[in-house]
């Protein structure tokens, strides 16, 4: 009896089908294609049998599938004026030189080897056959994983544990940071993320690059999310090209994203957090594993910081930054895989023409501190969102550059904040100021310490409400 023939990776089994990893993993979702799993494998360690693939196959309508595995996400303006991930061609192989054999073709094909030379050649290819079957079988090639990406000049540099140069990819222009205001931290000091996006074991990187083009350093940096895989081949890049109008003013780029999160799990996706480079619209997008766009929510003020968390069973995305109407720290919380439309709002100059259908499930807007007014420091932006267990926290910087004010949410995150308290270096100014006859009365006597703040809180079904917000000092 012959043995079946086992395909054991996602590879092979892409390569039997003839498509794309991707397709193959998406068939197995959609379409039951039969795959199967090494108990306690992880992710990759996937295997499936020629003969059930084959008939799979024939039990599928041909022109679906040739359809299917044809579609490639393309270029150009999606829903809202907002583009979508420009998919990458794949390079054609060199072709094989074979007078690296040991012998060249002749112009009629009439030279031979030696009977020594083929007998060396038989054996060198039998070995290099034997490695291979060794090390598909295995699910490694022996190539170096990606343990940490560098931005140095004009490059993206990865590099395995050993301190090893693995690749390098040259960006279009001069790598350059964002400026002004409160930049980014997250992105400043990790603008590369590892993340195995078609689980195949090994990473794809994805890096968020500001970029200037060589010799115009006085323009504007333009942002791109691009996704290179672990060989160094540019999979797919998002270019930020998105029209916005509130009122009768329209809002282009440059664009720049200020916060990039992905999801766990078997189907990832990434969100980002995109701000105009001068002004105040920004958006949030949701790509794919393939790079393809769905814009989820336009807020009308910056969007800093963004974190994917569990609550009541739901997958919720939450945003945070400032609101240029009220000029106040602003959160929105959205479920994570639908659009939520736009930032309620007032006044007709700050509301969004021909954005996203959907509305946010809440979105709160945080008061000013006194030494935040007194002070005439900038925005209380929400700049971190952080959950621990079952809590989450929204932090706002009244002083900068680290003075806070930490809302503490209860399970039901929509429901607004169940405490707030500020750190202790915004006591320490509070007695300067007072020193300096600027804050007439003490630390004790504070309102910010002995009142509630007051949130305002939006829902779509109770419009604008206030939620009281008890102070519970840290010392």
């Amino acid at each position: 009896m012959n043995e079946r023939k086992r395909l054991g990776s996602w590879k092979e089994i892409a390569a039997h089908l003839h498509v794309e990893t991707r397709t193959a993993m998406r068939w197995e979702h959609e379409r039951a294609l039969p795959v199967h799993r090494v108990p306690g494998g992880g992710r990759a360690a996937v295997f499936a049998y020629a003969d059930e693939i084959d008939a799979w196959l024939h039990g599928q309508p041909a022109e679906s599938l040739t359809e299917d595995a044809a579609a490639q996400p393309r270029g150009g303006n999606g829903p809202n004026g907002i583009s979508a991930a420009a998919p990458v061609a794949a390079q054609e192989a060199p072709p094989f030189d074979f007078a690296s054999l040991g012998f060249a073709r002749g112009r009629q094909g009439k030279r031979r080897m030696s009977r020594g030379a083929a007998i060396a050649l038989v054996g060198a290819l039998a070995v290099v056959l034997l490695t291979l079957f060794v090390a598909t079988r295995s699910g490694k090639t022996g190539a170096a994983e990606i343990a940490r990406v560098t931005f140095v000049g004009e490059k993206i540099i990865a590099w395995d544990d050993g301190g090893r140069e693995l690749w390098r990819y040259a960006v279009p222009g001069q790598l350059a940071k964002i400026g002004g205001g409160i930049t980014s931290t997250v992105l400043e000091e990790e603008p590369a993320r590892l993340v195995d996006l078609d689980g195949d074991g090994h990473p794809e990187v994805l890096a968020v690059t500001h970029t200037k083009a060589i010799g115009r350093e006085k323009d504007a940096a333009r942002s791109e999310l691009l996704c290179i895989s672990s060989d160094g081949t540019l999979r797919w890049r998002y270019a930020l090209d998105a029209k916005l109008r509130f009122g009768d003013k329209e809002f282009e780029g440059p664009w720049t994203i200020y916060d990039l999160v992905v999801s766990r799990g078997p189907r990832r996706e990434i969100w980002l957090a995109v701000n105009h480079h001068q002004w105040w619209p920004s958006f949030v997008v949701k790509l794919d594993a393939a790079g393809r766009t769905t814009v989820l929510f336009v807020n009308s003020g910056v969007t800093y910081s963004l974190n994917l968390v569990e609550s009541g069973g739901r997958r919720l995305l939450l945003a945070g930054g400032v609101n240029n109407e009220p000029y106040q720290g602003a959160l929105a919380v959205f479920d994570a895989g639908w659009p939520a439309g736009a930032s309620p709002q007032e006044k007709e100059t700050y509301r969004c023409r021909e954005c996203p259908a959907g509305k946010p499930l809440a979105y709160f807007l945080f008061p000013r501190s006194e030494l935040n007014l007194v002070d005439r420091g900038p925005l209380n932006v929400v700049q971190d969102i952080r959950q621990a267990g079952a809590r989450l926290s929204a932090h706002t910087i009244e002083l900068p550059p680290g003075e806070i004010a930490f809302y503490q949410f209860s399970e039901d995150i929509t429901a607004g904040p169940a405490s707030y308290s500020l750190s202790d270096g915004y006591w320490v100014r509070h007695r300067e100021l007072e020193r300096e006859g600027k804050v007439k009365h003490t630390v004790e006597q504070c309102p910010d310490r002995t009142q509630p703040k007051l949130v305002r809180r939006w829902t779509p079904a109770t419009g604008w409400a206030v939620v009281s917000v008890p102070s519970v000092p840290l010392n």
